[in-house]
């Protein structure tokens, strides 16, 4: 294969102190001072929302000692010229890569249902084989099948992974593979070098006000506002349904993950140490951490306000259970 760049631009106690104050004005004083002083209205008055933070725009690859450059080589670039948009996938099969729903649908077909895509550097015939439903639980998924068996290295698969029951325990390491623009000081890519990835940590479901952020790029002139740029506003996508059953969430540094759409989440393997596959990355998750703030005076709460912390999570779609069917009937065709 031969090596290409893509470039793409509590209150008073009274004994305390009932002899020092005995009048309501006075009272009236001490509130007026103490909500003057502390810089705000009153009780119950709330800060607006916090903008989300810009993100991590270049950084370096830092998967787990675990997840070494052979076991990742089979997560491949995906380009389409005519988005132009940059996305991820994984190869399963000699001519079949996972990636995501949302990735898949935005191909453009002929009329017989073939996109032509950039893999690795080579333009390939692709179609849609099977795919889920991205607004489903674990549903950001597609299989994508090459016109012509191409690659001899697939990945390993969880196998609890297919269970629809498993999930990994917060805390667990995991690794996101992918071709993420933030990995590049330049906008060029060179598909002979390692595939990049970062180590992130399942955790639980965000609070319910989290928005969705697209994760895969839209490139060159055409692209807006979006993730990458540290003063522009999220595009938000819809409002997050976050309950753990919808997909799986991981944390880790702020990191822009553009163009990682459809790569891969690693698990380290507890029989032999090695990487295998749990599912797709599918999107960048904004989330916003409330925390009550009380403002007292003379140990009397003049004020409280809820003061919004940005955060940022990922969500995880799971390798889809009908995964090994799939993979039986594409060894018999």
């Amino acid at each position: 294969m031969h090596g290409a760049r893509l470039s793409f631009r509590g209150s008073i106690p009274a004994t305390r102190r009932a002899a020092a104050w005995r009048s309501s004005a006075c009272w009236a004083c001490v509130f007026a001072f103490a909500a003057v002083s502390a810089g705000c209205a009153g009780p119950g008055r709330d800060e607006p929302a916090a903008a989300p933070m810009p993100l991590v725009k270049h950084f370096a690859s830092t998967p787990p000692a675990w997840a070494n450059a052979e076991a990742l080589s089979v997560v491949v670039l995906l380009y389409d010229p005519a988005g132009p948009t940059l996305a991820s996938g994984t190869v399963v099969a000699p001519d079949l890569i996972l990636t995501a729903e949302h990735v898949a649908v935005g191909l453009a077909t002929d009329s017989t249902g073939w996109s032509s895509l950039e893999v690795e550097g080579l333009t390939t015939r692709v179609r849609v084989e099977k795919h889920g439903d991205m607004d489903a639980a674990h549903g950001d998924w597609a299989l994508l099948r090459l016109a012509s068996p191409r690659f001899a290295r697939f990945a390993p698969i969880h196998a609890p992974a297919l269970d629809p029951s498993w999930s990994p325990k917060p805390g667990t390491e995991l690794a996101l593979a992918g071709f993420a623009l933030g990995f590049y000081a330049k906008p060029a890519i060179d598909v002979l070098a390692p595939t990049p990835a970062v180590t992130v940590h399942a955790c639980e479901a965000p609070a319910d006000d989290a928005v969705v952020v697209p994760s895969n790029d839209r490139v060159g002139k055409h692209a807006g506002p979006d993730a990458r740029d540290a003063g522009g506003a999220p595009e938000i996508l819809e409002a997050l349904r976050s309950r753990s059953e919808e997909c799986w969430y991981a944390t880790g540094d702020r990191l822009d993950l553009g163009g990682m759409s459809g790569g891969a989440a690693w698990i380290r393997s507890p029989e032999t140490g090695q990487p295998e596959l749990v599912g797709v990355f599918s999107s960048l998750v904004h989330t916003r951490v409330v925390e009550l703030e009380t403002t007292k005076f003379l140990g009397l709460t003049i004020a409280t306000r809820e003061r919004m912390t940005p955060g940022l999570v990922y969500s995880i779609h799971r390798v889809p259970p009908e995964l090994p069917a799939i993979l039986q009937a594409a060894r018999a065709r």
